[in-house]
């Protein structure tokens, strides 16, 4: 079985849980390839080096933290669900005129033509003197 070692450096930040001190863990494995990551030493949150939250601490403060930041992410949401809802009416309301205006093309073409077609007979007919 292959035993599991943890080395710990200090990565200078503090836990905005706690604020206890944050250290860089390294742990390694003889079959495991090494895994990095950011902890608190009080209570013991773990961070990914991309500051994502990864467990939970086991203090009191850690938990409101979480909520604050579950609250904040489902406004985020909210957000997204606004912007798809709003992409989605937009593209409809493009459509219905897209489709109006595909009608409009269908027929204001052949009208203008034969308006043309008309204009260019009687300027003729003037020119000629056939009325």
């Amino acid at each position: 079985m292959s035993e599991l070692r943890s080395s710990w450096k200090d990565s200078g930040y503090d836990c905005d849980h706690c604020g206890g001190q944050i250290f860089e863990r390294t742990d390694e494995g003889l079959m495991l390839a090494p895994h990095v990551y950011h902890q608190c030493r009080l209570c013991g949150c773990q961070w990914s080096l991309k500051h994502e939250l990864i467990r939970l601490g086991t203090k009191d403060s850690c938990r409101e933290q979480s909520r604050a930041v579950v609250g904040g992410a489902e406004q985020d949401n909210w957000k997204i669900l606004g912007w798809v809802l709003g992409a989605i009416v937009l593209l409809f309301v493009f459509t219905r005129i897209g489709f109006i205006l595909g009608l409009v093309v269908r027929f204001a073409i052949p009208i203008l033509f034969v308006g043309l077609i008309a204009v260019v007979f009687y300027r003729l007919g003037r020119a000629e003197e056939w009325w």
